[in-house]
Formats: C-alpha cells, sequence, structure tokens
C-alpha cells in the first residue's frame, strides 16, 4: 500500500481515497497553519519583550544618596536633576555610545 508520507497506513479505504485525492489541498492548508502559528509566536514574544521595557522604572537612589557621579555634582532631587540638567543629558548620551552597541547585539542573539 502505498500512502502520503505523514499518514498512518492503518486507514480504511473511504479514508485512503480521501485523503489521496485531497493530499495537496491538506498539505497547503497545514503550511498556511504553520505560518500562522510561527506569525502568532513572533508577535507574542515581540510584545512580551515590549511591555517588558516599557515597565522598566528609571531606578532612582535613595534619599541618602545626592551626589551625581556623572556631572560631579550635588542634587536636591534624583529625577528633577536627570531631567533638566543639560550637563547630565550631554554626559548620559556619550556613556550610551558603547551600550547601545551592546544592547544591539544582545537583541540580535534574542531574536535568533
Amino acid at each position: 500500500m502505498n500512502t502520503p508520507h505523514g499518514f498512518c497506513p492503518c486507514v480504511s479505504r473511504t479514508e485512503l481515497k480521501f485523503v489521496t485525492e485531497k493530499f495537496d489541498k491538506i498539505v497547503k492548508q497545514r503550511e498556511k497553519e504553520n505560518e500562522k502559528d510561527l506569525k502568532r509566536q513572533f508577535e507574542a514574544d515581540f510584545d512580551i519583550l515590549a511591555v517588558h521595557n516599557s515597565n522598566i522604572p528609571e531606578p532612582v537612589p535613595n534619599g541618602n544618596h545626592t551626589y551625581c557621579q556623572v556631572c560631579n555634582e550635588n542634587y536636591d532631587d534624583y529625577l528633577e536633576h536627570v531631567k533638566r540638567n543639560d550637563t547630565h543629558q550631554i554626559r548620559a548620551k556619550i556613556q550610551e555610545g558603547p551600550f547601545a552597541e551592546i544592547d544591539s547585539i544582545f537583541a540580535e542573539l534574542n531574536f535568533q
């Protein structure tokens, strides 16, 4: 008995006739479903990363720490200092260069 690949040879003649007549259609339908599953999985992975990255809070030092080592200045409110201080923003961007390259390597490895 010659049955299409992936099907059990222990089927009735009616089932075998149906499968042999509709084999191409069944294979195409399976391929479409597999593509949909892969797309859903990719979108789910991407959504998880987006949610994870959007919910990361800015780390804030406690009240005992009032000195910024990026700017070499004292501050009263850390978040205000980070947002409004031009020196801090410029120096922080300089530090982003090497870390951005490392982050891109990690992102590339995570999507493989």
